[in-house]
């Protein structure tokens, strides 16, 4: 894969010329492009500037990341490595003390590195690749993207399989003796007959597997961005299901159910979406340090819209 990026990223431009612009008296992007030698990823955030590629906009968009590109322990931090270091190390095989020294910024990452990084701890790895490069010039993608966008579709077409998929991760989930549909349904509030459907569509799509009579997540949420059709599904989803909260016995607090429409000087609007963008972050970071214990299943429902955008 990063071979490809980077001859995607070069395009018609020789590589002895690239090399030059980069500051090297011999062919490095050869070097690179080969395998011969590892690109860090402080050399790719070079290469991209050189190459006109607005990396940091690829980084924002794809991950909500407005922080500063060379700041490897910020960015680690970021990404939450530290958290699941045990993890990624048992599944990608790098040794924890090598990703101890990545996280400490003693030991530089490479490229390759950092794509495990991001792909193992969010689920927009592809939507970053799109923002870089022409998909259709990564071949070694072709098969994974292709199942993600069926992935997505199946996730459109039944909006509450993300709430079925977080109530798997509960630990009190984990503590039953079997798996439990009714326990499902109670967390998510959907309809025992939706629940029953998005676990057998789940299933055969190979995104949860039967084990000791448990279902288990083999793969990371769909978290679809880049479609609008997607968009439109889940906010009216979420939208009728916030409305049907409102109207019960006990609704939630009117202040968390609110929604803002709102004008604004197009000079202010990146103001906005970074302020919006902070928000998320500090969400995501609450969250994932607070798994331990956890035993309830929310839905946060928060969008930036120009409808413009939507149609």
């Amino acid at each position: 894969l990063t071979t490809e990026l980077l001859v995607a990223l070069r395009g018609k431009r020789s590589r002895s010329m690239l090399s030059q612009r980069l500051g090297y008296s011999y062919n490095q992007v050869s070097r690179w492009e080969s395998g011969r030698r590892f690109i860090d990823w402080v050399d790719f955030i070079d290469l991209c500037k050189v190459c006109k590629i607005d990396l940091a906009e690829a980084m924002k968009l794809a991950f909500r990341y407005h922080g500063a590109l060379d700041d490897q322990k910020y960015l680690l931090s970021f990404f939450a490595l530290k958290d699941n270091l045990k993890s990624f190390s048992e599944v990608t095989e790098h040794s924890r003390y090598k990703v101890s020294r990545w996280i400490s910024g003693k030991q530089n990452i490479a490229l390759a590195e950092f794509l495990e990084v991001m792909n193992f701890c969010s689920t927009e790895f592809y939507l970053f690749l799109e923002k870089l490069v022409d998909i259709d010039a990564l071949p070694s993608m072709t098969e994974d993207i292709k199942q993600l966008r069926h992935h997505e579709k199946s996730h459109f077409q039944m909006p509450g399989t993300s709430l079925v998929l977080s109530s798997l991760d509960l630990d009190s989930y984990k503590d039953l003796p079997k798996h439990d549909d009714q326990f499902i349904a109670k967390k998510t509030s959907l309809e025992l007959s939706e629940v029953q459907q998005i676990l057998r569509n789940l299933h055969q799509e190979g995104v949860i597997e039967l084990k000791n009579s448990k279902y288990i997540t083999l793969r990371h949420q769909i978290r679809p961005q880049s479609s609008s059709e997607g968009l439109r599904s889940l906010l009216e989803f979420y939208q009728l299901r916030n409305a049907h909260f409102a109207k019960t016995k006990f609704p939630l607090p009117s202040s968390l159910m609110g929604y803002l429409v709102f004008s604004l000087n197009s000079n202010q609007v990146h103001r906005l979406k970074e302020r919006a963008a902070e928000f998320h972050n500090d969400i995501c970071k609450i969250v994932n340090e607070s798994q331990e214990g956890a035993d309830q299943v929310y839905s946060l429902t928060m969008s930036l819209l120009n409808c413009e955008d939507l149609r």
